[in-house]
């Protein structure tokens, strides 16, 4: 089983390919921002790259424009959730994709199995939570190889699928230049905690944040906050820098175009991140790659890949708030600690973790698959066209073959609604 990282410099592009990355919809977060990333990369490289969404467009569909590739969205109209997988999967088809890359999308994952076998499928499983896994896996003997963001999240997937093959390909970011790094202050005059992340405490916790920093005021820190981004916990997020009564030293800012994030985070000492659970956070790595010294739950396999405690960054158990003061004071009391540990933390991301060597290792992935190193399991022909289980897990074998007659009796007349 191939599980070896798939990161080089200088490949080759044996032939223009026509790429499509589909997800279920563009939304604000660190997957879609991957997508927008890769998309502009990869039409740099000289490759015909479309985006499409299947269920909705998202609020960040709009930026597609700006990557040089072009945006799609699968509408289908129909009642029952079968044959608008059937339509997914005869939009996909006539596409004529040298390489679909599936982003949890699940309506494009069940119904791979109608594809020609010289299409190039590769799932790519973007956080370490039983859905992703659950969709990103399924239907694994019609795709060709997955990717895993960070080690945790291959192993994890290699239990799901033990007998095909998965490789980890970490996210990359743009480097800012040296000189957007001079004008920060040391944290000797005021030490600047910053927050950039979907606002949603199940997974990411940043209801911890007000706690952190009104502990951190407690021991007498010059600090402040700011929080960039949005999500469904905003509002309790307000009410407790309100109720805590650090509302003063706190700012809520919403989801910003990433020019001002870069300013931000220019500006800033420490990137403080006390998720729960992560695949590899986008954030996080930009926010290193800017000299912002990380402040971390310890997620083993994922934030140990890229922080190493007390030398580019911080690592503390999930909910220790103690722990992200202790390593903020730190920071404070010894700026030389702060600017060690900043220089290394951007050293790490341009090393490992930049947009050109996620590109070359997505490049060269492409062509080993075109290569034959990745084949399919199975001829796609010799399986069912739908995977029926991801949408109805309890359907038999029987009931998915007459269901699938009645999809393709109904959809005969119809057709699928593309919006451009």
């Amino acid at each position: 089983m191939a599980t070896r990282p798939c990161v080089g410099d200088n490949v080759q592009i044996s032939a223009r390919k026509r790429i499509a990355l589909v997800t279920y919809a563009l939304h604000c977060g660190g997957m879609e921002t991957y997508l927008l990333s890769l998309a502009g990369a990869l039409v740099d490289h000289g490759y015909e790259v479309h985006i499409i969404t299947t269920v909705t467009k998202g609020e960040w569909f709009h930026r597609i424009a700006s990557t040089g590739a072009l945006g799609f969205h699968v509408a289908p109209r129909m009642p029952f959730k079968a044959v608008r997988l059937v339509q997914v999967g005869k939009y996909l088809a006539k596409g004529n994709y040298d390489v679909i890359f599936l982003n949890h999308a699940l309506y494009a994952q069940a119904t791979i199995g109608m594809l020609s076998d010289k299409t190039i499928v590769i799932p790519v499983l973007h956080n370490d939570v039983e859905d992703i896994y659950r969709v990103g896996c399924a239907n694994y003997k019609a795709w060709n190889v997955a990717v895993a963001v960070s080690p945790k999240v291959r192993d994890t997937a290699c239990h799901h699928v033990p007998d095909r093959p998965i490789i980890c390909i970490p996210n990359g970011v743009e480097i800012p230049p040296d000189e957007v790094l001079s004008h920060r202050l040391s944290p000797e005059r005021g030490l600047k905690l910053i927050s950039v992340n979907r606002l949603d405490h199940g997974q990411k916790g940043v209801l911890f944040l007000p706690d952190i920093l009104k502990r951190c005021l407690d021991r007498g820190l010059n600090a402040t906050l700011t929080v960039i981004g949005d999500g469904a916990d905003r509002d309790r997020l307000s009410d407790r820098i309100v109720r805590l009564g650090v509302a003063a030293r706190a700012e809520l800012l919403g989801s910003l175009p990433h020019d001002q994030i870069q300013f931000h985070l220019s500006i800033s000492h420490a990137f403080l991140l006390p998720s729960f659970y992560e695949g590899l956070s986008i954030a996080a790595i930009e926010a290193m790659a800017s000299g912002c010294v990380p402040i971390a739950s310890k997620l083993v396999g994922v934030t140990d890949s890229y922080i190493h405690d007390g030398l580019n960054g911080f690592l503390v158990s999930v909910g220790d708030i103690e722990g992200f003061v202790d390593a903020a004071t730190r920071l404070q009391i010894f700026p030389e600690t702060w600017q060690t540990m900043s220089r290394a933390a951007r050293a790490m991301i341009v090393e490992h973790f930049s947009m050109q060597q996620m590109t070359n290792a997505y490049i060269r992935l492409m062509n080993d698959c075109q290569d034959g190193l990745y084949p399919l399991a199975r001829s796609r022909h010799n399986g069912l066209p739908l995977d029926i289980s991801l949408i109805i897990p309890e359907f038999s074998f029987v009931r998915t073959r007459r269901m699938l007659s009645r999809c393709r009796s109904q959809i005969e007349s119809r057709n699928i609604s593309i919006s451009k």
